[in-house]
């Protein structure tokens, strides 16, 4: 069975709760993840604001599990910028000092985007 729409929601509400509580959100600092920045002239705060904006229709995929056995699962989210779509994997885990938000992958998508809780 699939992820639902209260499930994609839930998570979003977690994480951005996090966030907005004050949580640091942990970016991974990769070339690709940089190119999109640089690339679409957006800025480190513009990151941000996209990802405190997903709705759960935004949702690709997930929960999925850390490949590299590290805690928490991954969720995949996708929007469009400046006509790009853009690709955000996300997860929401904890450390001794309370949650931690941590995304891996904020990038111009590799493959066509498919969004399963979208109405048509």
């Amino acid at each position: 069975m699939g992820t639902s729409l209260k499930q994609a929601n839930d998570f979003l509400k977690a994480f951005k709760g996090a966030v907005n509580d004050g949580a640091s959100l942990f970016y991974f600092k990769t070339a690709k993840n940089w190119d999109v920045l640089t690339g679409l002239g957006m800025t480190l705060n513009l990151r941000t604001e996209i990802i405190l904006l997903l709705q759960p229709t935004d949702y690709i995929a997930g929960p999925l599990k850390d490949d590299k056995g590290r805690k928490g699962m991954w969720w995949v989210f996708g929007v469009k910028y400046n006509s790009n779509d853009i690709y955000i994997k996300i997860k929401l885990t904890r450390d001794r000092k309370g949650p931690k938000p941590v995304c891996i992958s904020f990038h111009i998508a590799d493959y066509p985007l498919s969004y399963p809780l979208k109405g048509d």
